[in-house]
């Protein structure tokens, strides 16, 4: 799980073209669909977490950050 990228698209499909192009050359990946997803599987652990443009603009970014500093 430690390897694994986590994706967070403000769309669910890009989110899945993204998994599905990592996974194709054996990479492990998540699709989150929402902030306390984002949250859950960062506590479980990953290597790196894809966000998309348009989500950094969410409010829940400050959760985010807040994890990543901690």
């Amino acid at each position: 799980m430690d390897r694994r990228i986590l994706i967070y698209a403000a769309v669910a499909q890009d989110g899945l073209l993204a998994g599905k192009v990592l996974s194709s050359v054996g990479i492990e990946t998540l699709v989150c669909n929402g902030s306390e997803a984002v949250l859950a599987a960062l506590a479980e652990g990953a290597g790196a977490l894809l966000v998309v443009e348009e989500v950094i603009a969410d409010a829940a970014i400050e959760q985010r950050r807040r994890f990543v500093e901690a």
